[in-house]
């Protein structure tokens, strides 16, 4: 099997779908960026943890909702405060379901903010986000130990211009941010898994298949900043998203989930600047 499109719910989908576990651009990224017992940690088949969901993931879901055609997952509640337990009771459900519980004031704070970027994707890019949401594959990649099980969810798919738009809700959306946030929070491993997905997918697209992220200002005045992944960006999520297949597939192998030391202890030195502080100080 190459590849295939996953017909399921969203709750389905990050509950892992498919025959066995599979790896995904987020565990990549924490396997990467953080530890290979952190990605066993967060995955549903596996570790079975769910991350805390903080306001800035509740309103990026809440944008990728409106802007995604996935209205469908939030749930409203026409209160100003989260102080009744069963409101509390009902809201941690919901998370539970992948679903998005929010506040009125929440909702329509959302909906203006939504309306403005789709205005200025428009009038600034020539971008409408009218092709395919929430596009979800299943598709196999090789490593050093055979073939690997992979998933992806595209949040926008454009036939057209065989283009993949992913929406990122941020504080600070300047451009000079954004790129320098990029590689520690592993978007160029998503840039990679998601082209590779496409084109397992597509073949007859391969080496057309272009991925945009729309990193969206959640601050007033709203602004959004497309960042296409090109050149030495994509070399290196290939490069790291390779590395991520690789590990998987040696940790489900052996059973074994190294940490952030990876069993070893870690020499420490004092940094150059702080030595070189210090003589100078004591007239060394």
């Amino acid at each position: 099997m190459s590849a295939r499109i996953l017909t399921c719910t969203d709750e389905e989908y990050y509950a892992d779908p498919c025959e066995r576990p599979s790896l995904n651009y987020s565990t990549a990224a924490i396997m990467i960026t953080t530890s290979c017992r952190a990605a066993h940690y967060f995955h549903p088949k596996l570790g079975g943890h769910q991350k805390k969901q903080t306001g800035s993931m509740k309103l990026g879901a809440l944008a990728d909702a409106l802007l995604l055609g996935g209205e469908d997952r939030i749930v409203e509640f026409d209160i100003d405060a989260w102080r009744k337990t069963a409101d509390k009771e009902a809201r941690d459900d919901l998370l539970a379901q992948r679903m998005i519980p929010a506040k009125t004031a929440e909702i329509a704070s959302a909906r203006d903010m939504v309306g403005e970027i789709r205005r200025i994707l428009s009038a600034d890019f020539g971008i409408a986000l009218d092709g395919q949401f929430q596009l979800a594959l299943e598709w196999t990649e090789q490593s050093r130990l055979g073939p690997v099980l992979c998933r992806g969810k595209l949040d926008h798919w454009d036939e057209g211009s065989c283009t993949i738009h992913d929406v990122k809700a941020t504080a600070n959306a300047r451009p000079d941010n954004v790129q320098r946030q990029a590689v520690a929070m592993g978007y160029d491993i998503q840039a990679a898994a998601y082209i590779s997905a496409v084109e397992h997918w597509r073949p007859d697209l391969a080496g057309r298949v272009e991925f945009i992220d729309l990193h969206c200002h959640t601050d007033e005045p709203f602004d959004v900043v497309p960042i296409r992944a090109c050149g030495s960006f994509i070399d290196l999520g290939r490069m790291r998203w390779q590395r991520a297949i690789d590990q998987w597939a040696e940790c489900l192998d052996s059973g074994k989930w190294p940490g952030m030391a990876a069993g070893l202890i870690i020499p420490g030195e004092a940094p150059a600047y702080a030595m070189q502080r210090e003589m100078e100080m004591q007239g060394l």
